[in-house]
This record gives C-alpha cells, sequence and structure tokens, in this order.
C-alpha cells in the first residue's frame, strides 16, 4: 500500500508531540478536560457499538450455519487482535511517548509499517485455511468466512492502532469522528446488502475492514500524520519493531491467556457441535458482552484515581477504592442477571425475532462473565497500582488452563451448556486467583508498613520536632 494517508508536511511533523497543548481551545482546564473524558467515554461506545450491531445484525439475518462460520472466524480475529494488542498498542503506547516525545510523527509512520507487516503475518494462516478448505472441496460458508476475515484483519486493527494513537496525543475528538464513521458506513453498508438479499459473512467481513479502512484514514487525516515515502523516516520501523518486541513478548503470554478465556469454547463448539452451535454462543453472549463493556468503560473512568492513590501513597485508601469498584460494578451486573432471569425470553424475542428461543435460557448464565469481570476489576487495577502485575498474568494462565481443560471436558458432555460453563469458568476462576492475589498482596503491604521504623513512618513529624 502506497500510502496509507494524506502526506505529512515537514512542519506538521515537527509540533506534531506538541498537538494535544496547540489544539486546545481558550476555555478553563476543567472544562477541557470535562469534555476530553466526555469523548474519551463515548468513543469506546461507538467502537462497541459497532461490533455489538454486526453480531446483532448477521445473528436475526443469516442462517445458523452462515453466522456460525461467522462467529468462528470473528472469535479466531479476537484472538489474533490480542497478540496485535501486545506486539504493537501496548508497546506503542509506553514506548513513544517516553522516547519520541519529540519525533512522534516518524515513531507512528514506523508504527504503521510494523502493524502492516503483523498483520499481513496474522492474517496469512487464514487465507491459507480457506484456501485448502476450498481446494478440498468444502462447500459450506467457512471458506468464504476465512478469506472475508484475512482480508478485513489488518484494516480492522489498522483503525485500533489509529485509536490508541489518538489516546497518546490526547486527541478524542479524532478518535470519535472516526469511530462515528466506522459506525455510520458499516450500518449503511449490512442494512444494504440485506435489502439486497446478498449479505454473507464474506462481504460482511469485507465491509467490517472497508468501513474501518476509511475510519483509519480520516483519524490520520486530523492527526496529520502517514506514510511519505518521499522522504526518510528518522525512525526506521525495523527499530521500532525490535523495541515492540523486547517490550511486547513479556506481555504476549497474558494476552493469549486472556484471549483463549472467551474464545477456546467458541473455537471448540463447531468441533463437537457443529458451526450452528458456534453461532448459538456468540448471540446468546450479546447482552452479557454488553455489560462487560460498560464495566470496562467504567474501570476505565475510574483508573486515574486508583493513579492518584498509588502516587500518594496510601494503600490503605487504595484498598478501600478497590473494594468499592469491585463491589459496584460486581452488584450492577447481579442486578442485570437477576433481571435478565426472568426477562431472558421477551428479550431474545426482542434482540432476535424468535430466531434462538429454545436458547434464551443461556443469556442470565452468561452474566457470569461480567459479573467475574467486574469483581477482579478492582482489585486488578489496584494490584497494578501496588507494582504488582505479575499477579494479574498469573490469574490468566491459570483461567486459561482450566478454560481449555473444561471445555475438552464440558463441551462432548453437555453441549451447549458445556460451552456456557466452559465460558463463564474461565472468568470466575481468573476473578477467584486475581482476588487471592490481591488480599497476600495487601497483606504484605500491611505487613511491610508495621515493621518499618519511625523514622521511617513519621520523618515529618520528627523534623518538626
Amino acid at each position: 500500500m502506497a500510502m496509507i494517508a494524506v502526506k505529512t508536511q515537514k512542519e506538521n511533523r515537527t509540533s506534531i508531540a506538541t498537538l494535544p497543548q496547540a489544539s486546545a481551545p481558550a476555555i478553563p482546564h476543567w472544562r477541557l478536560r470535562g469534555i476530553r473524558l466526555s469523548f474519551s467515554l463515548v468513543d469506546p461506545g461507538a467502537t462497541v457499538s459497532a461490533g455489538l450491531l454486526v453480531n446483532l445484525f448477521l445473528a436475526r439475518w443469516l442462517p445458523a450455519q452462515q453466522y456460525g462460520a461467522f462467529a468462528v472466524v470473528f472469535a479466531l480475529f479476537l484472538f489474533l487482535a490480542g497478540i496485535h494488542y501486545a506486539l504493537v498498542i501496548e508497546p506503542m503506547s509506553v514506548n513513544g511517548p517516553a522516547n519520541y516525545p519529540r519525533n512522534l510523527a516518524d515513531y507512528f509512520e514506523a508504527q504503521i509499517w510494523v502493524h502492516l507487516a503483523l498483520t499481513a503475518a496474522l492474517a496469512i494462516p487464514l487465507l491459507l485455511v480457506a484456501a485448502l478448505l476450498a481446494l478440498f472441496g468444502y462447500g459450506g460458508p467457512l471458506p468464504g468466512a476465512l478469506l472475508g476475515g484475512g482480508l478485513a484483519l489488518p484494516f480492522i486493527l489498522l483503525l485500533w492502532l489509529a485509536r490508541r494513537m489518538c489516546r497518546i496525543l490526547e486527541r478524542p475528538v479524532s478518535a470519535m469522528s472516526g469511530s462515528a464513521c466506522n459506525l455510520a458506513l458499516l450500518v449503511c453498508g449490512l442494512l444494504a446488502l440485506q435489502v439486497t438479499h446478498k449479505i454473507t459473512p464474506f462481504l460482511a467481513f469485507l465491509f467490517l475492514g472497508f468501513s474501518s479502512l476509511c475510519a483509519a484514514l480520516l483519524i490520520f487525516h486530523k492527526l496529520q500524520i502517514g506514510l511519505d515515502e518521499t522522504r526518510p523516516c528518522n525512525v526506521p520501523w525495523l527499530s521500532a519493531a525490535a523495541e515492540n518486541w523486547r517490550y511486547g513478548r513479556w506481555q504476549l503470554g497474558g494476552a493469549v491467556c486472556f484471549a483463549s478465556l472467551g474464545q477456546t469454547a467458541m473455537l471448540l463448539a463447531p468441533v463437537f457441535l457443529g458451526l450452528a452451535a458456534a453461532g448459538k454462543l456468540l448471540a446468546m453472549q450479546i447482552p452479557a458482552l454488553l455489560m462487560l463493556q460498560c464495566g470496562a468503560a467504567a474501570a476505565m473512568l475510574l483508573l486515574p484515581s486508583f493513579a492518584r492513590e498509588s502516587l500518594t501513597g496510601s494503600s490503605k485508601r487504595l484498598r478501600q477504592l478497590a473494594h468499592r469498584v469491585s463491589l459496584s460494578l460486581a452488584g450492577a451486573s447481579l442486578f442485570f442477571a437477576a433481571l435478565l432471569y426472568f426477562t431472558a425470553a421477551p428479550v431474545e424475542r426482542l434482540l432476535f425475532g424468535g430466531k434462538f428461543a429454545n436458547n434464551a435460557w443461556l443469556i442470565p448464565l452468561f452474566m457470569l462473565i461480567p459479573l467475574s469481570a467486574g469483581l477482579a476489576s478492582g482489585y486488578s487495577m489496584a494490584l497494578r497500582a501496588m507494582r504488582r502485575p505479575h499477579f494479574d498474568l498469573l490469574a490468566n494462565r491459570i483461567a486459561a488452563a482450566v478454560s481449555v481443560q473444561t471445555a475438552f471436558l464440558f463441551i462432548p458432555l453437555w453441549g451447549l451448556a458445556g460451552a456456557a460453563i466452559t465460558l463463564a469458568s474461565g472468568f470466575v476462576v481468573h476473578a477467584a486467583v486475581v482476588c487471592l492475589c490481591f488480599r497476600n498482596a495487601a497483606a504484605n503491604e500491611r505487613k511491610e508498613f508495621a515493621s518499618q521504623s519511625a523514622e521511617e513512618i513519621t520523618p515529618l513529624e520528627q523534623f518538626n520536632t
């Protein structure tokens, strides 16, 4: 691809690091922070809405086998996206502001090249499997879904990369415009396919990729960054890739383990139960996924509070904040789980028109996922604030192992119920391990604080005396 975004002028490249300050309007600081916070919350909402609307539309419109094929490839995409996050997005978020504060334009250009190289490598297996299935005469919808997913993967993840660049530059308005563009193009395209009776998993993935590409180009245009082949880049992309690997290789295992929590059952269900079962599992998860994303957005809103308590050194208030966040999010999920227990059938008719009426009982069962994630969120953020992120990695590994083992055990025994239990069990185990690790870390901190000498505890009082 010769050109991903508009060419950046030299004067723009030298000033991109100051874009957050230069683009700020002359309004009070507190109001500016409120505007940025509002757009930071609305932007993930638009992105989540795009994914949920696609799944909701396709679950209603596609036959069971075709939607099952889309669900399987979508699960593979989320698994590969975890690798991309660990090796590109997360390292860029840390290394960019720290190592290239005055040269972010060139650094972002290098990261786009890294993204293209990595996503090409991630997409090749999907394309190869699609070609092999077609070559050996597999006539189902899976080859087309794999082909569409492989072609769309680089562009969908390009939008994720562009949105993270907006966050680094504190440009939430630009991210919001890109997400809104993606949502509008996607909905219009899917509606057009449905009206013309041409909707398939392959075309659905193509529209996902096309809308994501257009939205990413819009963001790059607003940020004035892109691939300019007329001048040498001061940050070699191979050097940026090496930096990403040095940082991201420690995150890669945790990202893969966490991705396997929600995708193992989705990938194994077609093996034991057929493609249609994967579609039923994904469709019945939509209310739980909506609640899960709402909890994640609330947790992101409270993340600065954890950072502030960590900087002040108040471990007691940090523990209290963790308790309040975890219990509040878990309580909200429990309330909605109880509500869905009594309204599962009407909710299914409202969302899917009775297409999955026999499986509506799965909807409240899947609420164990946001319930467990909400319970773990506050304690997980507290562990990171206490500089103990390895506990979160430990929880991911244990939960992934449980999820894989229960998938091979429960799905053949209990069918869809076993797959649902497998999905929920991974998150339940993850939450239990996080809670135990937090309790152990908090107890160790109290012991360390109690063992400190009086000089270490009250230096200001001794100085005043």
